[in-house]
């Protein structure tokens, strides 16, 4: 195993060669421990993984290490990591492992690590690196065991109750899901909701990702969206990320949306709600950071990465966040603490209903609204984090 697998807000590696079978065991252990300090009454761990390479071998080694140290292992089963997180809000568990490399290339995975549902990072993942070190490891006198926990069903449920509204409307879109997991998920939302305009491209989890690299932001993810949408002549597209936490858009003029864009359209609606709430952006958003002084809400500005949204999303109890890649989080109508590319999708289905409107068109309108506040706002008014 090598040092930087170790990342801000996980670990990640090429497998077998950066991160091996006997690392994942041990890792896990390491984990297992720091867990321990954090909950002393720590019983049950949730594990998951997602489609890629290895995913099942390693949640092997990760489960053989929480039973060997006498602890219960709630396995949610193959899933997205935003429906693994739904998991820890829904179950008695008071840690959690997911096993994924996001949108890496199919050579990458790696761990994400969840105490009191909340992403471990920063200091804390250098505190399980210190662990697996001294291998200050913890063996319970009980005997572990493995309890059969599947999520997603109750998690599609969950958005049926929340979104049952948009059944009775279609939405013309072609959504690539890059052959991650969020596949086998939005085949069954379809089904509930008996949407037929909606049609998918690379639904089925395939580990190799063999037509492009899970990444929305990736340019040949970026020129086969292009391509299909032009073919399928649907008024927009959409891409996920290979564990679902991330969603970025494109016009019916092939023209890719990227997040600072959609995080206009998301936050408007929202501070209708919460007027002069807090919202949390990263640092390349400047146009969008200027739309939401000029709106008149407390606009905090973050490094742009994972550990400072959450963060930041924390400090100042905001309502929303938002990154230039693709996460978005919500507070209002939801957990808040994390990005949900499925849930992203069906809040801006919401806004194409309630304004009656194409996406197209109200891309075009909320650009109109942000270049006047980009001229009128005194940028040094905008609150900085850095």
């Amino acid at each position: 195993m090598q040092n930087h697998i170790f990342k801000v807000s996980g670990i990640r590696g090429k497998v077998p060669e950066e991160l091996s079978m006997q690392d994942s065991y041990e890792i896990a252990q390491a984990a297992v421990a720091w867990f321990a300090r954090q909950s002393p009454n720590l019983v049950r761990i949730a594990v998951a993984f997602d489609g890629r390479i290895y995913g099942h071998e390693m949640y092997q080694q990760v489960s053989r290490a929480i039973v060997d140290a006498g602890l219960q292992v709630y396995f949610l089963g193959i899933c997205p990591t935003p429906v693994f997180v739904f998991g820890l809000h829904q179950l008695s568990a008071q840690a959690g492992i997911m096993i994924t490399a996001s949108g890496s290339s199919a050579e990458f995975n790696g761990f994400k690590f969840f105490v009191n549902k909340n992403l471990v990072q920063g200091e804390d993942l250098v505190a399980i690196f210190n662990i697996l070190q001294t291998r200050e490891f913890i063996k319970l006198p009980q005997q572990g065991k493995i309890i059969p926990c599947p999520i997603l069903e109750q998690y599609v449920d969950s958005l049926w109750q929340e979104f049952s509204h948009l059944s009775q409307y279609d939405f013309s879109v072609l959504i690539d899901c890059g052959h991650g997991t969020t596949g086998p998920v939005m085949k069954k939302l379809i089904h509930r909701m008996g949407w037929k305009q909606v049609t998918l491209l690379h639904d089925h989890v395939d580990g190799t990702f063999p037509v492009h690299n899970p990444d929305p932001n990736d340019l040949k993810a970026i020129q086969f969206l292009k391509l299909e949408l032009k073919k399928s002549k649907k008024l927009f597209g959409l891409a996920f990320d290979g564990d679902g936490d991330r969603m970025l858009a494109m016009d019916q003029y092939t023209n890719m949306v990227f997040g600072d864009r959609l995080a206009a359209l998301f936050v408007q609606d929202v501070l209708k709600k919460y007027p002069g709430g807090s919202v949390v952006l990263d640092v390349q958003s400047e146009k969008l950071a200027a739309f939401i002084e000029h709106d008149q809400a407390k606009n905090i500005v973050v490094p742009a990465c994972l550990k400072a949204l959450h963060d930041g999303m924390i400090r100042h109890r905001a309502i929303f966040a938002a990154q230039m890649h693709g996460r978005f989080f919500f507070k209002d109508r939801h957990a808040g603490c994390y990005s949900d590319a499925i849930y992203s999708m069906l809040r801006l289905f919401e806004l194409l209903v309630k304004y009656r409107t194409t996406f197209t068109k109200m891309l075009k309108n909320i650009d109109d609204q942000m270049d006047v506040a980009l001229l009128k706002i005194d940028k040094s008014q905008i609150i900085k984090e850095l």
